[in-house]
């Protein structure tokens, strides 16, 4: 009886064809959105920010926890506000990454957590709405 492992299926030695059962809700990692804002005298475009964040989070977090805080940049950034999204175990951590990017290309910037929420739904409502009136 050989296995075989690959695209999520199991082919067992009798050929039938098993699918690989998918992770159940309380396994899965909790994730939460924080919401920056990009506080600034010159215009930056979202590569260059981006690319910011990520150097300065690989640095402080480290290769392996970086990885465990599974960042993820969300949308470009509309009024120098952005979103990310990052596991809940690591909110802090990311936070203070932020805090540390004093300049990007050699410009002074300032990177401001505006808050942090547990739905995408509700970051947009309270903070990027609020951070534009």
């Amino acid at each position: 009886m050989r296995e075989k492992k690959g695209c999520g299926l199991s082919i067992k030695g009798d050929n039938k064809i098993n699918k690989v059962k998918a992770l159940p809700p309380t396994l899965k990692e909790s994730k939460r959105y924080l919401v920056y804002k990009m506080i600034n005298e010159n215009s930056f475009n979202f590569k260059d920010v981006k690319s910011a964040i990520d150097d300065s989070c690989l640095r402080f977090l480290g290769e392996l926890n970086y990885s465990k805080a599974g960042i993820m940049h969300l949308e470009k950034f509309n009024n120098n506000i952005g979103i990310l999204r990052i596991s809940s175990k690591y909110v802090n951590e990311v936070k203070t990454a932020l805090a540390l990017i004093n300049n990007i290309q050699g410009k002074k910037v300032i990177l401001d957590c505006v808050g942090v929420s547990g739905t995408l739904k509700k970051a947009r409502l309270k903070f990027v709405k609020m951070e534009e009136n």
